[in-house]
Order: C-alpha cells, then structure tokens, then sequence
C-alpha cells in the first residue's frame, strides 16, 4: 500500500510517475524477498532430506582434475564416528591415493555424468579393518558426485555361514 501527501497546488505529470515508478519498485521488492524466503525454505527441506537419508552419504565436488569432499550426511557423521567431519574440504587423491578405483569410479562419474554402482572391499586405515560395500554414485550437475555406502559386511558373512551349514546338512 503506498500512500501520498498533500502537496499544495496539486500533483504534476512528474509527481505521479514518481510514484508509480515506487510503487512498481516496492513490488519488485516484495516479490524478490518472497522469492528469497522460498528458496530458503527449499533449500531447508533439500537439507533435511539428505541428512535423513537412511544411508552413509558422501558429497564430492570436482576441483580440476580432482574431488574434493564438501559435506556429508548425519548417518555417515555417526558410522566413521565423527572423522568424517574433519576430512571435509580433502582431496579425493589424498584420502584414496591407495585406491585408484575409487578415482576413476569418481572421474567416471563425473565424465559420464551418470549413476552406476558396484561392490568392492575397503579396508580402513584408522583400524585396519576390511569391510565390503556396495558403493552408488550419482552424478549432480554441474560438478557435484553423490556417493551412497552401504556395508554388506554382516550379509555377507551370514550368507556364507548359511551356505556352510547347508552345505554341512547336505552332506549327513
């Protein structure tokens, strides 16, 4: 709403323009700031959707001819217990410089611009341990790989022991 004064002797052809050219400005304002609070709000949504994924989930950025780890989701905070946190802004080549399939599974990623996945086994260097993962990537545009790890250690071994006891049944 926007309102003028008494003015003595009256409104020239100048003075309504004036306004009007206000007027349209404050309405470009508003819109912009409802634009600006609409946006906010999708990007607290998208937020709260990735860290609710169900998943451990990685975000890399392409930087030159390498990645860089640029956030992570609160299920992949609580499975590396915290470290994670202090590895955001890291070089995919320093974290993964013993495994180059990571690597290219990254920069295949990103040339391709697509999705694939596949199954490999990572041993940790902070304990030693080797687990097995299916491992997702997902390419975002423009410059962005989504990594989902899911750790099928636990499956897998129960497989097994299955498979052995069948195999043990089998043979009485």
């Amino acid at each position: 709403l926007l309102g003028v004064g008494n003015k003595p002797g009256g409104y020239t052809a100048a003075d309504v323009e004036t306004v009007q050219a206000l007027a349209a400005l404050m309405l470009d304002l508003m819109a912009r700031k409802q634009a600006e609070a609409a946006l906010r709000a999708s990007e607290m949504k998208l937020r709260a959707i990735y860290q609710a994924i169900p998943v451990p989930t990685y975000t890399w950025q392409a930087a030159g001819d390498d990645f860089v780890l640029s956030d992570f989701n609160a299920i992949a905070l609580k499975f590396t217990g915290g470290q994670i946190a202090n590895l955001v802004g890291a070089k995919a080549s320093t974290l993964y410089r013993d495994n180059p399939d990571i690597l290219a599974d990254l920069a295949r990623c990103l040339n391709e611009q697509t999705a694939f996945e596949r199954e490999m086994d990572y041993q940790f260097r902070t304990t030693g341990v080797t687990r097995r993962f299916v491992v997702k990537y997902a390419f975002v545009a423009p410059d962005l790989i989504l990594v989902h790890t899911d750790d099928i250690s636990e499956r897998q071994q129960a497989e097994a022991a299955a498979r052995r006891q069948a195999e043990r049944t089998e043979a009485l």
